[in-house]
């Protein structure tokens, strides 16, 4: 798909590749018991993530939160088995799998295969052995340590927004290898869904930010892990996976945040399917402080949206992005809006408003200028050459 001129007006599909990786199968046959070897890392209180409160953890028993702390802590051991503290089912012993293998994104170096209980004791398996981890780990450090630093004073607002830009335009999706971990993310630049909610939740953490990681399904019936997280007590979804589309011949600054903290309305049940078998997560109800609508780039009227993506363009632009979206509330006013842009030419004159008003030289940056529409959301997104 080569890159059109703003005359040709058309439609373009960005290709979202969603189907991830999910928890392996259950293989019968364990190897015997060895020695344990231990390593030690920074670790985290019972029942905590890099400083924030797990809010899966709350919802397990007593006796089930003290499995989930026996097996965060074989993992950070590189035990090869977790020997619980009484005898564990199969059903509950792969719940509080689930849940440490989810929520405890700075374990990457456990592998996602569940091995069934014997009794009391359950073998673990690990991607990288315990030297290649420390060095793994001692990388992860510096990138994050680079990224706190970089975000040091910015509200929870502006550390989640920098948080999801880092990793749309810092990582690209790839099904290839081992790319469902944090340090896959941040270290080496690739990442399935699993890899991109892990590295968010983990930075969020890191900030002392509430986030959860949601594993379930897209609309397809594909496996898919997205994020949950909450701003000044409200909880909103964050899909940082859907906002680095797979583009030909896109842009490696491309950018957008259409699925950037939206409530359940927007997705829940349409596009995104969340797996409840063993736990229940927090609703996100809170429509009018999206994105869009902290941004001032919410439009009630196809005008009004029209000056909105113009401003927003404005502001790319002038900051040396190329990406510019506005969303509507209302089908009506956006059906409109695309309309008087695209079919009537109107989008010539916005995009050589925006380009002088941000000091910059018009034929180049309508040269090659391409445009995205989201039905589903309402969304109007311009990328300039």
């Amino acid at each position: 798909m080569g890159r059109l001129s703003i005359g040709a007006a058309l439609m373009i599909s960005a290709a979202l590749l969603c189907s991830c990786t999910q928890i392996g199968g259950e293989p019968e046959d364990t190897p015997r018991d060895a020695e344990l070897t231990v390593i030690t890392y920074a670790t985290t209180a019972p029942g905590s993530v890099y400083g924030s409160v797990n809010y899966i953890y709350e919802q397990l028993s007593d006796e089930e939160k003290c499995w989930y702390d026996e097996l965060k802590s074989a993992a950070e051991s590189f035990s090869e088995r977790v020997e619980y503290s009484g005898d564990i089912d199969q059903d509950t012993a792969k719940k509080i799998f689930l849940a440490v293998y989810d929520q405890e994104p700075g374990l990457f170096w456990l592998d996602s295969v569940f091995y069934p209980p014997r009794e009391s004791s359950q073998l673990l398996k690990y991607r990288f052995g315990r030297d290649e981890a420390e060095r793994m780990q001692e990388e992860l450090r510096q990138v994050t340590d680079r990224i706190m630093n970089e975000t040091a004073g910015f509200s929870d607002y502006e550390k989640i927004l920098y948080f999801h830009d880092y990793l749309v335009r810092n990582c690209v999706f790839s099904l290839e290898g081992e790319n469902y971990t944090v340090y896959s993310a941040l270290c080496r630049g690739y990442a399935q869904c699993e890899g991109y909610a892990f590295s968010f939740k983990y930075l969020c953490g890191l900030s002392g930010i509430d986030c959860i990681t949601v594993t379930g399904t897209n609309a397809q019936g594909d496996t898919h892990a997205w994020n949950i997280v909450s701003l000044n007590g409200i909880w909103y979804n964050v899909d940082c996976t859907w906002d680095d589309p797979v583009l030909e011949n896109g842009s490696e600054d491309f950018l957008r945040r259409y699925y950037l903290l939206v409530p359940d309305s927007d997705i829940l049940g349409v596009t995104h399917f969340r797996d409840d078998t063993y736990f229940t997560y927090p609703k996100c109800y809170d429509g009018s402080r999206t994105y869009f609508a902290r941004e001032g780039f919410y439009a009630k009227s196809a005008s009004e949206g029209i000056h909105m993506l113009e401003e927003s363009a404005v502001k790319a632009l002038s900051e040396g992005h190329k990406d510019a979206e506005v969303r509507f509330e209302s089908e009506s006013d956006y059906r409109s809006a695309v309309r008087t842009l695209f079919d009537f030419g109107d989008i010539k004159r916005l995009a050589s408003a925006a380009l002088e008003r941000a000091g910059l030289d018009g034929s180049d940056g309508l040269s090659g200028m391409v445009r995205f529409t989201n039905d589903e959301l309402h969304i109007i997104h311009i990328t300039f050459g």
